[in-house]
């Protein structure tokens, strides 16, 4: 009980710390993220070293990540002010069942709006842009609406319960309590999903019950999930193919369920916004087209050539994807398909690269094994020490041009690329270990 009395402590202080910088200061808010990322890390790397972690009970895992979680979520959302466009949706799915029909700016001489509606409506981000988030989100954000009306706390709820349901999954398919405690004190998941509210969690829950169903070769279900993945974010068409997929002499009957499964339910989810002519569509292109954040190798591309970088950066995707399958097809075994791998590869060129479109990796790289990758992820905080974070704060001695509120810090970019090849070089020692191990074993015998 010793070892579970250090981890409640460490993580208490790790969520402790999203508290203690809620509501203040810029340069605050950073230091208490950058802090509560490091406590993370060191507890997870203890995690994984600490050989009588396994012995800790499964109600004393589920007790600590819930306590984490409830301190988590009574911080306000540190950096980020996404979750007004998360309210205002919300607000107009439940009263008038379209978010996408306007943008915000359109009911900024709204006179029936109430102060507190107000507020939220002009600290929106781009209000001139309609919303990117698909049909799934808008249903968790008008539930949110129903909860508390305006309230981020209704979101954390909800983000809550949908984090504790992944690790009761994770418990109910046997993963190791060492790879779910890793899961339970990950300094992302705390911040991003918990404290800021973003709900990018569901992509990784969804992604979860995806492989699960795959490995059962459930492809209806399979099927269903995609597409809810798919109307939570667009990005998960990229992992379409591993899912939609099974490689055995099965494949063509497994794939047809599938694919009908998922064009259904797909088109069932947008119907009722297709048949007033809008969806999430508009916003995305513009978002698309126009964002960068945090880039990876897309800054590396656009600084070598900026008129193709995009171009460039989508064919590696593919390409990387194409190797990916068929190397998983080559296998020709019960492996499931690496669609943390292929998440990953999105992340790594795509020209917007925020600190929590990691959630979309964590639980299916914690399902699959891939325990440094999941750990590592959490580099991605570094995200923060961005321009405008760092103007606010003078860091650096940069000064502050609208033009430039985005640039690239090449050693912040640098080192976000190194820790996650890292990480996956970590990864494929440890499985070619395992193999090796079987090996021996087999010989053994």
């Amino acid at each position: 009980m010793r070892i579970f009395a250090a981890l409640l402590i460490l993580g208490s202080f790790e969520s402790a710390l999203l508290l203690w910088g809620s509501e203040a200061t810029v340069l605050k808010q950073l230091t208490a993220i950058i802090m509560s990322s490091g406590v993370g890390v060191l507890m997870m790397i203890w995690i994984i070293k600490e050989k009588k972690i396994d012995q800790i009970p499964v109600s004393a895992i589920l007790c600590l990540a819930l306590f984490l979680r409830l301190i988590a979520a009574q911080a306000s959302p540190l950096l980020e002010d996404d979750h007004y466009r998360y309210l205002w949706d919300g607000y107009q799915t439940a009263t008038q069942l379209n978010p996408y029909q306007f943008p915000p700016a359109y009911f900024f001489s709204d006179t029936s709006l109430s102060e507190h509606w107000l507020d939220i409506l002009f600290s929106i981000n781009y209000p001139e842009v309609s919303t990117i988030y698909g049909p799934v989100l808008q249903g968790v954000f008008a539930a949110s609406y129903f909860i508390s009306p305006g309230n981020v706390g209704a979101i954390q709820l909800l983000l809550v319960l949908i984090d504790m349901a992944v690790i009761l999954t994770l418990l109910k398919i046997n993963v190791s309590i060492r790879l779910i405690l890793i899961y339970a004190v990950h300094p992302l998941i705390l911040k991003e999903s918990i404290a800021s509210a973003h709900p990018d969690i569901i992509i990784g829950a969804l992604l979860l019950l995806g492989l699960i169903f795959h490995q059962h070769k459930k492809a209806i279900w399979v099927g269903i999930i995609l597409a809810l993945a798919v109307a939570t974010k667009i990005s998960c068409l990229l992992i379409a193919p591993f899912l939609l997929f099974m490689p055995n002499q099965k494949s063509l009957r497994y794939t047809t369920k599938a694919v009908i499964a998922f064009a259904l339910t797909l088109s069932l989810v947008y119907l009722p916004f297709i048949i007033q002519g809008v969806s999430d569509f508009e916003g995305l292109r513009v978002f698309s087209q126009q964002w960068v954040f945090n880039p990876l190798f897309f800054a590396i591309a656009k600084e070598l050539t900026e008129d193709y970088a995009r171009v460039i950066c989508a064919v590696f995707i593919v390409a990387i994807n194409f190797l990916l399958f068929f190397q998983w097809i080559k296998k020709n075994s019960e492996s499931p398909p690496p669609i943390d791998l292929s998440l990953l590869s999105l992340l790594c060129f795509a020209p917007v690269v925020n600190p929590w479109y990691a959630l979309w990796i964590i639980a299916p790289a914690i399902y699959l094994n891939r325990k440094y990758l999941a750990m590592f992820s959490s580099i991605l905080a570094i995200a923060y020490i961005n321009s405008t974070v760092t103007n606010e704060i003078r860091f650096w001695g940069f000064e502050f041009h609208n033009e430039e509120i985005f640039v690239v810090r090449w050693p912040f970019t640098l080192i976000q690329i190194l820790v996650l090849v890292v990480a996956l070089i970590l990864d494929r020692r440890y499985f070619s270990k395992v193999a090796s191990t079987k090996i021996e074993v087999q010989k053994i015998a």
